[in-house]
């Protein structure tokens, strides 16, 4: 994950599901049952990368993980939210 998406307050779904815990495909399956929806894609030659705000991602685990698993991701969230709050709008070169 860069520094930059963090900044922006997005991740990719790969990176997402990393963070959360969770498969890639757990993060779609989210998507496809209207769970959450990508604020933006990219498209790099063939592939596209779907684009999610950390808030709507963070807002969707907490209504699906177990306590559990939101504990052992609580750090690291928490990180993300600090990075975003020291360099709010900022935008990658």
């Amino acid at each position: 994950m860069s520094a930059a998406t963090i900044r922006l307050g997005l991740l990719s779904g790969q990176e997402a599901g990393r963070h959360l815990g969770v498969s890639p495909a757990t993060v779609r399956s989210w998507v496809a049952r209207g769970h959450i929806a990508p604020v933006a894609k990219t498209r790099d030659g063939s592939r596209v990368t779907a684009w999610y705000r950390t808030d709507d991602l963070w807002r969707c685990a907490r209504a699906r993980l177990s306590r559990t698993k939101l504990a052992e991701i609580h750090d690291i969230w928490a990180e993300v939210d600090r990075l975003v709050a020291e360099a709010p709008g900022q935008v990658p070169l």
